[in-house]
């Protein structure tokens, strides 16, 4: 394959200076300051921070002690044969307390691209549901992951003009819990979760229930459950890990319903 010049109308500089970005962060474990990232990319300091903080949001690099590190989440996500295997492993214990203490299907999901790929499922004690294939790519309009996927991406989400889908995907961020309401499939209720954090890279957390066996109280109940399992795993690491929630009142904070239960009823009458 011929060399394609810098310069022309099919490539894009910016890229090219983010890879060079992620190349010099990736080769130094112990990271590299902005001054000195400036200095070996050869840009001004404010292309830099831009390039930084894009592919922080994204879930590649961290920020620590005035240093950028390029993340276990790009390290997981660039390595090759399978990059799922590292979150299966992962979150596999969280999906099993989630099933434990709901019976109901629960699914571990990415986004991919213009869709979502379901990568792990534990069946439902019930088998009412189906089980979603693993890597066939799943709508971000309709699935509940999608629509969590939309709501951490801006520059999608702006390609979906009804103003009642971008109500619901603020109620989304504002709660941090996403639904399908048989959308997909006709008779189910699922509803996404974060995973240990909220970028884009991490995969989403989904409870899928019968329409006939769903309620708010096994809404409430499974969120918990997903909450619970999530810190417990962090704990039982002993992670110190820019991949985590930092602990039990964040994820509260960023998830929970109300007692009385008048979130989820926002959530979906979206």
């Amino acid at each position: 394959m011929p060399l394609t010049s810098a310069k022309s109308k099919e490539t894009s500089s910016t890229v090219f200076k983010a890879l060079d970005a992620l190349g010099i962060m990736t080769a130094r474990e112990e990271g590299i300051s902005l001054p000195d990232l400036a200095l070996a990319l050869n840009q001004p300091r404010s292309n830099v921070v831009r390039i930084v903080h894009t592919l922080q949001q994204y879930g590649f690099v961290v920020h620590k002690e005035h240093r950028w590190i390029a993340t276990a989440t790009f390290r997981t996500w660039s390595a090759p044969p399978d990059r799922h295997r590292g979150f299966r492993r992962r979150y596999r214990p969280v999906l099993e307390a989630v099933a434990a203490a709901t019976g109901e299907l629960v699914t571990l999901g990415l986004h991919e691209g213009n869709g979502i790929i379901h990568i792990d499922a534990i069946e439902s004690s019930h088998r009412l549901c189906p089980v979603p294939v693993p890597d066939i790519r799943h709508s971000l309009r309709f699935n509940a992951m999608g629509k969590l996927a939309l709501s951490r991406r801006l520059d999608l989400a702006s390609k979906f003009s009804s103003a009642s889908f971008q109500e619901e995907l603020e109620e989304v961020r504002r709660s941090g819990i996403a639904w399908n309401h048989g959308e997909t499939v006709r008779g189910t209720v699922a509803m996404a979760l974060p995973g240990f954090n909220n970028l884009p890279t991490e995969p989403m957390l989904a409870i899928v229930w019968p329409q006939a066996r769903f309620s708010e109280q096994a809404a409430a109940q499974a969120h918990r459950a997903a909450t619970d399992a999530l810190s417990a795993s962090v704990r039982a690491s002993g992670e110190d890990s820019e991949n985590c929630w930092p602990g039990d009142d964040s994820i509260a904070e960023f998830n929970s319903p109300s007692e009385s239960g008048e979130q989820l009823k926002s959530v979906r009458a979206g």
